[in-house]
């Protein structure tokens, strides 16, 4: 009898060890669900990051191609059509972009 007492007692303590490591498991599982939710989330928030930033490089490297046909026609503006009439720049300008374009093309 004492030594299924001393069984019992030892299965007890085992048990109860048992139980404690499963909790901890649980609080483990806890944390690690709420922290791969939480990544999810930041992924998908860097994900719509990322396409921002392709759209935003795509319109840079556009605009840097246009920049010497932008330079050249706003030293132009500055520099031939500052004292002209509305309408005389909006047609000088159109003539000199369809100049540019025709000397792009080219």
């Amino acid at each position: 009898i004492i030594t299924i007492d001393k069984k019992v007692t030892e299965l007890k303590e085992n048990f109860s060890g048992r139980i404690r490591d499963a909790e901890l498991l649980k609080e483990s599982l806890k944390t690690v669900r709420f922290r791969l939710k939480h990544a999810g989330h930041l992924l998908e928030k860097l994900v719509g990051e990322r396409e921002r930033w392709q759209t935003g490089a795509t319109t840079l490297k556009q605009r840097i191609g246009l920049l010497k046909e932008e330079t050249l026609l706003s030293s132009g503006f500055i520099i031939y059509l500052a004292n002209a009439s509305e309408g005389k720049r909006i047609q000088y300008i159109k003539e000199w972009q369809n100049a540019l374009k025709d000397c792009l093309n080219v």
